[in-house]
C-alpha cells in the first residue's frame, strides 16, 4: 500500500552552514519502502497533505523558491549515505509540473537522515521559528 506520512522539520535558530539538522525518528518512516519525497508548497498543498496543519501555525515554511539552501541526505540503519546532497528543487512538485520525485526504492532510517544549509538560515529567513515540510511517500508491507 502506497501512504504519505509527513513531518514537520523545525530548524534551529542556531543553525549554522555545513551543520546537520536531522529528522525526528518516524517508525511509519523508517518501517517503509521510500518512494517518494515532497515538499509542499505552503499556499497548495499544505492545507489537504499534513494532517496536523495547527502545528505549522507560527512557523515561516521553507519551501517554494527558499528551498535552494539546502541539501538533504538519506542514510540507511547500516549507516550508508544512499543520496547525498540532494537538491530540494526536484521534491517541489509546483515546480516540476505537479510531478513527485518518486526515484528511490531504499529503506531508510530516518533518525539518521539530515538536512545541511549552505549559508546561515536565519540571515534569509527572518521568522522566528523557521521549519521544512516533508511528505514521505512510501509502501508499507501492508
Amino acid at each position: 500500500m502506497i501512504i504519505v506520512q509527513s513531518q514537520l522539520l523545525q530548524i534551529p535558530t542556531t543553525a549554522q552552514p555545513g551543520e546537520k539538522i536531522y529528522f525526528k525518528q518516524d517508525p511509519r518512516i523508517s518501517g517503509a519502502i521510500l518512494k517518494g519525497i515532497q515538499i509542499p508548497d505552503r499556499t497548495i498543498d499544505v492545507s489537504t497533505n499534513f494532517r496536523y496543519y495547527n502545528q505549522l501555525l507560527g512557523f515561516n515554511l521553507i519551501g517554494g523558491t527558499k528551498a535552494s539552501p539546502f541539501f538533504i541526505t538519506l542514510v540507511n540503519y547500516k549507516g550508508e549515505e544512499l543520496h547525498k546532497n540532494l537538491v530540494p528543487h526536484s521534491f517541489i512538485s509546483s515546480r516540476n509540473k505537479g510531478k513527485l520525485f518518486t526515484h528511490f526504492n531504499n529503506n531508510i532510517d530516518l533518525k539518521k537522515c539530515y538536512i545541511q544549509f549552505n549559508q546561515t538560515p536565519y540571515s534569509f529567513f527572518p521568522a522566528t521559528q523557521r521549519g521544512i515540510l516533508f511528505n514521505f511517500i512510501l509502501k508499507t508491507l501492508d
